[in-house]
């Protein structure tokens, strides 16, 4: 609604200064009708505020430490590239496809060499069967006929049994004897 203003009933500076000075030496009380006196002057009623407050306080204490969700426990990723060789494997095995496992197994050799001894495959260099050789810990000899045969797998038009089991234990040779 409308605002009226009225400079008759205001107070003057003067009186309200004289009005302030005069409740300055008085201590500034609650009045006796305030709910919380009340509650004070009763003791039950006040160690119920006393208990209400000091669990607060600590509701406030604990409740702002930081609060993170449970870390789950993460298990090793299962090894399964074995299983995914074998399947392969009888795939091809199944399918008379003796030398695309000759391949399989000729990439996956050449990929053992490039990551553990840090060797790029480069069987027409002179030094490579030297190097693998001297990191391996084979004999030159072996790893010449390795190499040698890894080479001319691709070449093969019919690849016989007998030749990919030959290869594959000269395979697993080098891997279970290579430091």
């Amino acid at each position: 609604g409308p605002i009226y203003w009225d400079e008759y009933s205001r107070v003057p500076a003067s009186v309200a200064a004289t009005r302030n000075d005069n409740y300055r030496d008085q201590p500034r009380r609650l009045s006796s009708e305030n709910p919380l006196q009340y509650i004070l002057d009763q003791p039950p009623l006040a160690w119920a505020w006393y208990i209400l407050v000091g669990v607060g306080l600590l509701f406030l204490l604990f409740r702002t430490k930081r609060r993170q969700r449970i870390i789950p426990v993460v298990r090793p990723p299962k090894n399964s590239s074995l299983a995914f060789v074998r399947n392969i494997g009888w795939l091809y095995y199944d399918q008379g496809s003796h030398q695309q496992i000759a391949i399989q197994a000729a990439q996956s050799l050449r990929q053992y060499v490039r990551q553990r001894y840090g060797l790029q495959w480069q069987p027409d260099e002179a030094g490579f069967a030297q190097q693998l050789s001297r990191r391996s810990g084979h004999s030159l000899a072996f790893i010449e006929g390795l190499v040698k045969t890894t080479r001319s797998v691709p070449t093969y038009t019919q690849l016989v049994e007998n030749e990919l089991v030959r290869y594959h234990q000269q395979l697993e040779e080098f891997y279970q004897n290579a430091k």
